[in-house]
């Protein structure tokens, strides 16, 4: 049996492939891409450098998640893009 313990986010944001996501302390998920780490959760959305990442999230732990839960990038600008057509 794989079981994954929870690591500091900075140790999983490393090694995890672009595109995968983490679930972290506080409802929170974080997805890299290239070196970007975009975060989202309740009332936050942010693009973050690697380093920028580690610093402000670095120490939570996390764990990464499943597929089914993973950020949905072209989801989640549609509906950014139609919240700011309301505004």
């Amino acid at each position: 049996m794989n079981v994954q313990l929870p690591q500091p986010a900075s140790v999983w944001i490393t090694l995890l492939p672009d595109g995968m996501t983490l679930q972290l302390e506080g409802h929170l998920l974080a997805s890299k891409t290239d070196q970007i780490v975009r975060v989202s959760g309740p009332g936050l959305t942010a693009r973050l450098s690697l380093e920028d990442f580690s610093e402000l999230f670095g120490s939570l732990s996390s764990l990464p998640v499943k597929e089914s839960a993973q950020i949905d990038e072209k989801k989640d600008e549609e509906y950014y893009a139609w919240r700011r057509e309301k505004q």
